[in-house]
């Protein structure tokens, strides 16, 4: 660990060397609202997504990320969902080496978990 830090590699997604691949708010609005967010788990190639209504009323996500509705937001430069009993709050990082076809060309960043996805052809 120290020789990679000593390297110049990032210890965690929160690190300033990953300002750049961070989503505004407006960008993330732009990505999330009124589309399907789809990725694949890289430990375990579980499913995970969301399909969000243009007006966030409608946040319905799946798989490693939640089971349920509720609604989105954006506060700051973060993605919320609202559930009935608690909101989480994520980052959102450009992968630069993520394509659509891998469904990898964002990372999710939540409470220390990240999740590869991309918005989903539909």
């Amino acid at each position: 660990m120290e020789g990679l830090l000593k390297a110049g590699v990032p210890f965690a997604f929160n690190a300033k060397e990953f300002d750049g691949q961070r989503l505004t708010g407006s960008e993330i609005d732009a990505l999330v609202f009124g589309h399907r967010l789809h990725g694949r788990s890289v430990e375990s190639g579980r499913e995970h997504g969301a399909v969000v209504s243009a007006d966030g009323s409608s946040a319905i996500t799946y798989g490693a990320w939640a089971n349920g509705s509720g609604s989105a937001r954006v506060e700051g430069d973060r993605l919320c969902f609202v559930w009935p009993s608690n909101t989480t709050c994520a980052e959102i990082l450009r992968n630069p080496g993520g394509t659509r076809a891998k469904e990898n060309e964002y990372i999710l960043l939540y409470d220390g978990w990240w999740y590869p996805f991309s918005q989903a052809s539909d």
